[in-house]
């Protein structure tokens, strides 16, 4: 987890890559992948456009980080995401069951209808946030992404 990561350009990043993840247990190579993934996303969310371009911008991000570092940045940017969906869900929520008694018919079955999915949707966000905290717990020190850098 203290490996640093040596990637200068791709193919630096490519070796470091795969040798990083023979040395990972199942799990921590998930975790590794999703918080790649994540600051991927990140990356793209900052103006970056295409494979090349996304791609040496995370290399840029990330060259010199330990793969612990890597894992609370990443993890902690889609914590940042799943806990925002979470809140969007819990206020919805309420406000929608009460519009389900103001509307009849159709409407009130389609209103219905859109609560149970926002309430599911709920269920799996909080399964979500459980589930990456526990991950950042476990693979590095519980911290999120530096102040001022998430979406």
């Amino acid at each position: 987890m203290e490996t640093r990561v040596r990637a200068v350009d791709t193919l630096n990043f490519e070796m470091w890559h795969g040798d990083v993840l023979e040395r990972l247990d199942p799990e921590q190579k998930k975790d590794l992948e999703e918080a790649l993934q994540e600051i991927k996303f990140h990356v793209m969310a900052n103006g970056a456009s295409g494979g090349s371009a996304v791609e040496q911008g995370l290399i840029a991000r990330i060259d010199g980080m330990t793969v612990r570092e890597v894992l609370v940045l990443g993890l902690g940017w889609k914590l940042e995401r799943a806990e925002k969906e979470q809140a969007d869900l819990k206020a919805a929520i309420p406000y929608n069951s009460q519009a389900v008694h103001r509307r009849e018919g159709v409407e009130r079955l389609d209103m219905a209808s859109r609560v149970e999915r926002q309430v599911e949707r709920l269920e799996a966000a909080d399964k979500e946030v459980s589930r990456i905290r526990s991950r950042i717990a476990l693979d590095g020190p519980t911290a999120g992404p530096p102040k001022g850098e998430g979406r």
